[in-house]
């Protein structure tokens, strides 16, 4: 739990929740032929980046994060090598699940941006509201990109 606590302090992540609020705002001014298939799609990919963005978080290891292993493996030079390396492979798993997040993420939020456009194009969405995402998707979007290369 306390990594999803982490989560929610991250920049992204307030403003991707920021973002899924002006979205659910936005849907219930929606047309009924566009509110059920077009604006429940912007919501669920929108949530689904709330999610990843916790997976992601939740994938860095604990800085105090070590392998426990017992016997005498643990006092020898060669038991503190094996440790290092087994530590190293782990960390690398762990890192590499992040990046995965983070690029399932960037597909993700481009499928948002691009619900938003044809949201905004239907005339669905006013354009202090389409402002107000815009300045918002251009955050997210630097961030997500920036999180990933270190990922790297």
């Amino acid at each position: 739990m306390a990594n999803q606590r982490l989560a929610q302090t991250l920049p992204i992540y307030k403003q991707t929740y920021e973002l899924l609020l002006l979205i659910v705002r936005a849907r219930k001014q929606f047309s009924r032929e566009y509110r059920y298939d077009l604006g429940s799609h912007l919501f669920e990919s929108a949530l689904r980046c709330l999610e990843l963005i916790q997976k992601a978080n939740t994938a860095i290891p604990a800085p105090d994060y070590l392998p426990q292993f017992e016997g005498e493996a643990n006092k020898s030079a060669n038991g503190l090598i094996r440790l290092a390396c087994l530590f190293i492979d782990e960390w690398r798993n762990r890192r590499t699940s992040r990046r995965q997040y983070l690029e399932e993420f960037i597909v993700e939020f481009g499928t948002v941006k691009m619900l938003i456009g044809v949201c905004k194009e239907l005339e669905q969405i006013t354009n202090s509201m389409a402002a107000q995402m815009a300045v918002l998707t251009e955050s997210i979007g630097r961030q997500a990109t920036a999180w990933k290369k270190t990922a790297q």
